[in-house]
């Protein structure tokens, strides 16, 4: 039996597109936050991170019953600058356990401000889709997709 997980997006990853176009695969999801973080831009960059903030709440996505080469394939897209978190996530009256992407880099390369999801989608998303998703894809020995 495979292992499935539900991971908690709150970036880029909340574009079902750049979801499929990365795994070849399209999860059903719900509204959901997670408690205990803040999210924050990365500076120079149009994606952002999550860092543990007492008394603060993320919202984003429940992606549910990932398989484990998705999230393999989720995990090479976040790169080494984030690593895998187990994290209760709330979706309605739900609370579900799930993998979050957090920040492990230094504190001083994120801005003082929330990131701009609308500005994401209408200056970064289709570069994501068209350039970036596919050389993560031959990264993960995944190119078929």
């Amino acid at each position: 039996m495979k292992l499935m997980q539900h991971i908690f997006v709150y970036g880029s990853l909340l574009f079902p597109e750049l979801v499929r176009k990365l795994t070849g695969k399209r999860f059903n999801s719900v509204p959901a936050t997670v408690k205990g973080f803040k999210r924050f831009a990365v500076k120079g960059c149009d994606y952002p991170a999550i860092v543990p903030c007492n008394d603060c709440a993320v919202q984003g996505l429940l992606l549910l019953d990932v398989d484990e080469e998705s999230v393999h394939v989720l995990t090479l897209y976040e790169g080494e600058e984030y690593s895998k978190k187990e994290v209760d996530v709330f979706a309605g009256e739900l609370k579900y356990k799930a993998i979050a992407f957090v920040w492990e880099s230094d504190l001083c390369y994120l801005e003082d401000f929330d990131w701009d999801q609308n500005a994401f989608r209408q200056q970064s998303l289709q570069n994501y889709v068209a350039n970036i998703a596919p050389n993560t894809e031959r990264e993960s020995g995944n190119s078929d997709v």
